[in-house]
């Protein structure tokens, strides 16, 4: 004798209950997961004590200082509070570089002069420690530069040349002529090693016109572009 079977149709199937159930199982465990996953890190609590952070100015130029400051809420003095840098490329673990104590109204300030980006914060060491927001510096190249002959006659040769601090050899300058339309590049050259701490370029241009001058280097995620002063030649 057989026996055959037919799926029950509608709401009251058990099997389809079962499947609709563990649907709807993993559509919330997925929501939870998605909100724990965005949810922002714990504020501090009501009356815990919090610090500020600013850094100015942002870019410096290589071997120039800025300044970190700010302030503990409390407005505490004698507060340790520890600057924290954590260097280009950005992921290793902060470091602490400097300490030093509020003053009679709970600030601080530090002076620094990194040799490429940086980001900083601080932790002041107070009940219970407070933690500052990261700020960000970057560091532009400094690019120096000087020219044979700021006089020259009409179609001779003027050498272009200068210094590029910290080293960078085999990096790329660029020569640019400020036109109506703005800077515009005229040519290129590379730089040379020179010492440990900064490289040098020179190239020679025959100049037709009077014009203003520049020379920069693009940035590399160590540092950002960096500009020299500009130089006006006047044709006689």
């Amino acid at each position: 004798m057989k026996f055959s079977y037919a799926a029950p149709h509608g709401r009251n199937d058990p099997i389809r209950r079962t499947i609709l159930l563990l649907a709807t199982t993993l559509v919330v465990g997925a929501t939870a997961s998605t909100s724990l996953a965005k949810k922002p890190p714990p504020a501090p609590k009501p009356g815990a004590p919090t610090v500020t952070i600013a850094v100015k100015p942002s870019p410096v130029t290589f071997g120039t200082f800025a300044s970190v400051s700010g302030a503990l809420s409390t407005k505490a003095s004698g507060v340790s509070v520890q600057l924290q840098a954590q260097p280009y490329p950005y992921n290793g673990a902060f470091k602490t570089v400097a300490t030093k104590p509020t003053t009679a109204n709970g600030g601080y300030s530090f002076a620094v002069a990194p040799d490429r980006g940086t980001h900083y914060r601080v932790v002041a060491k107070a009940s219970p420690d407070a933690t500052s927001p990261v700020v960000a510096l970057s560091v532009r190249w400094r690019v120096g530069f000087s020219v044979s002959d700021s006089t020259p006659a009409r179609g001779v040769l003027v050498r272009f040349s200068g210094s590029i601090h910290p080293a960078h050899p085999g990096g790329t300058v660029l020569v640019q002529k400020l036109t109506s339309a703005g800077w515009k590049t005229v040519t290129h050259t590379l730089l040379r090693a020179a010492t440990a701490t900064y490289s040098t370029y020179s190239i020679r241009i025959r100049i037709r016109s009077s014009a203003r001058y520049r020379t920069r280097v693009s940035g590399d995620g160590l540092r950002v572009t960096g500009t020299s002063r500009t130089r006006t030649l006047t044709v006689h």
